[in-house]
């Protein structure tokens, strides 16, 4: 065959196949029920005006201020030193990034190099390198005297934690804080130096006075108790209250000791006067906020589980007392009866004459005694023999949700906010058990601040109110707030998160992490499995859950599903990528990752696997 021929042929098989694919293209695409087909144009269009998040977003904020430490020193009328600020930078361009205002600055470096600030209301700065940056900042704070003390005020910031540390050029200072806590105060060589953390986006207040010596304090030390004491069984378990009252007649004291019960932990030691407590050699010693010369009034919780048989009521005893005297209730609940009584120390009273804040229950006391004007070494003590009957069983207390907000940062240290939604009957506190080296942030109980005790073995004591007899068990908000120091995050590897243990069971347990964007995370096999499904509130102040939208019925016409989506434009739309866990201001920043378990029992171990991908 001659050339010419094989061009021939080439040409009528290409001709061939044209013609098969304008035949296969002529053919319409079957179509299922349900479809509807739009041009491009319309659908961007559609898509636009329904308001769909473009798939592109950016990171939630352009940068952040994640830390600022002060170190200060008082000098001739002034304080003065520096603040070193970390900055992160989330994109690429130039950021501003807002600094805390009202700072007299001399001189600013960004790592290491001068850098110029922008002046205004707001001071900033611009940065267009993504990552962190240390911003150093050389400024002079002006001190304030009033009342014999000086102050000086370090602003607000947005950042997650505030520092200062303090050096005063004497031993002889005393320091308090408005809007912060005192962490430490450590002697030097050339003074005192005071560390300070305060609250993200409220300033701090220091305020530092010289110590007055009282020569009362050379005097030897006379005082007298009284001790208003309940005492409540429920079969093994026991809870104890005591109102302790201190006359001083002569000297001063900073610290009380009291001897709690044997066999009893104490759980709580709440009053005006009182600024820390602690169990030291089968001593509670009560510290004060300031010496005191008159009178100290304070309550002592414990519980704990005795024999239910022979009960040895648990007492509250004065050792340095001159003269102890005091009321004793008793409630051994409705199952016992009363068949014995052994007293040491103690007499009848009537019940009637024992006040309403000593009675051991609302409908009546069981037992009532009265303390005999003893010194607080004399044998005192009451045995009491009963009777028990076999009652319905009654839950103790439970958590019915518990939600964690956890974020974490490469460099390590991470900061968890832990709310608790408890049923308390008759528990007077919950056990939290914090992961080792864990600095207590905060702890609220139903939105308000508590001083919450601290165990021997190193367990934190949050105080509870129990329901009254008869009544259902309210829900109670517990909050622990909490910085934990961690190793840094490898490069690629796995890294295990610890959370808090209760000594509760939990019904239903959520997790939420906060990472850094720049890495990628993934949850390992465990006890949390991953649920990114939105989350209802656990209680009704929380706020009511989210309602998804209906869906349209696939069988309507292609112009009933136009008005439809013209419709939805128009109404505003709920994010539901990551609920609220907590009412507490908690910096949540970065992409999350949402995990849950349910039906926890009492003292499990909450621990999270992660596999984590570090950029170089």
């Amino acid at each position: 065959m001659t050339r010419g021929a094989y061009v021939l042929v080439a040409v009528m098989v290409c001709v061939g196949s044209v013609a098969s694919v304008g035949r296969a293209a002529a053919q319409p695409i079957p179509l299922g029920d349900g479809w509807v087909v739009l041009p491009l144009d319309d659908y961007d269009a559609l898509r636009a005006r329904s308001g769909a998040r473009p798939p592109s977003a950016g990171p939630p904020v352009e940068a952040t201020l994640t830390r600022v430490d002060y170190d200060l020193a008082l000098g001739n009328g002034a304080v003065a030193g520096t603040a070193r600020l970390l900055l992160d930078v989330l994109r690429d361009g130039w950021v501003q990034v807002p600094l805390p205002a009202g700072l007299l600055v001399r001189q600013a470096r960004l790592d290491g190099q001068p850098l110029a600030l922008s002046g205004g209301t707001t001071p900033h700065v611009w940065l267009a390198r993504p990552g962190r940056s240390v911003l150093t900042l050389d400024l002079v704070l002006a001190s304030t005297a009033a009342a014999g003390a000086e102050s000086i005020v370090l602003p607000a910031s947005g950042a997650a934690i505030t520092r200062a540390a303090l050096h005063l050029p004497d031993t002889g200072f005393d320091l308090r804080v408005e809007g912060g806590v005192v962490s430490a105060r450590e002697a030097v060589a050339d003074g005192t130096r005071f560390t300070v953390h305060g609250a993200p986006r409220t300033p701090a207040t220091l305020s530092w006075r010289r110590r007055v010596d009282d020569r009362r304090a050379t005097q030897p030390l006379r005082l007298r108790a009284d001790v208003a004491e309940r005492v409540s069984w429920q079969r093994e378990l026991v809870t104890l209250s005591a109102t302790v009252a201190l006359e001083i007649v002569e000297g001063l004291t900073r610290e009380v000791r009291v001897t709690p019960p044997a066999g009893l932990t104490v759980t709580d030691v709440r009053g005006a006067e009182v600024d820390d407590w602690r169990l030291e050699s089968g001593e509670l010693r009560v510290r004060l906020l300031d010496a005191s010369t008159t009178a100290v009034t304070f309550v002592v919780q414990a519980e704990g589980v005795l024999p239910p048989d022979r009960l040895d009521v648990p007492l509250v005893r004065v050792r340095e007392a001159e003269r102890e005297t005091g009321l004793l209730a008793i409630d051994i609940g409705d199952d016992a009866e009363i068949t014995r009584r052994e007293a040491v120390g103690l007499e009848p009273a009537d019940a009637a004459d024992v006040p309403p804040a000593v009675s051991a229950r609302a409908d009546g006391l069981v037992e009532a005694f009265r303390r005999r004007p003893l010194t607080g070494t004399q044998p005192r003590g009451l045995t009491l023999t009963v009777a028990r009957y076999e009652p319905q069983a009654v839950p103790v207390a439970a958590i019915d949700e518990a939600r964690h907000r956890v974020l974490l940062t490469t460099e390590g240290p991470r900061l968890v906010q832990a709310d608790y939604v408890v049923r308390n009957n008759q528990r007077t506190a919950v056990s939290v058990t914090l992961p080792p080296g864990a600095r207590v942030w905060s702890v609220m109980v139903g939105g308000a601040p508590v001083r919450a005790g601290l165990a021997s073995d190193g367990r934190l004591l949050v105080p509870l109110d129990k329901a009254r007899v008869g009544e259902s068990a309210p829900a109670i908000d517990v909050t622990v707030v909490y910085a934990e120091p961690t190793p840094p995050w490898p490069e690629r590897g796995s890294v295990t998160i610890a959370l808090p243990v209760v000594d509760l069971p939990v019904a239903r347990s959520l997790v939420l992490l906060h990472h850094d964007p720049r890495s990628r995370v993934t949850v390992a096999d465990g006890l949390f499995r991953r649920d990114d499904a939105p989350v209802e509130a656990a209680t009704p102040h929380r706020g009511a859950p989210v309602q998804a939208p209906a869906t349209p019925d696939a069988a309507m016409s292609p112009e009933a599903l136009a008005l439809i989506a013209a419709a939805r434009a128009d109404v505003p739309r709920v994010a539901t990528a990551a609920p609220p866990i907590g009412d507490l201001v908690f910096p949540g920043i970065g992409p999350t990752v949402q995990l849950r378990a349910e039906l926890l029992p009492a003292s499990q171990p909450l621990v999270i696997d992660l596999n984590v991908r570090r950029p170089r």
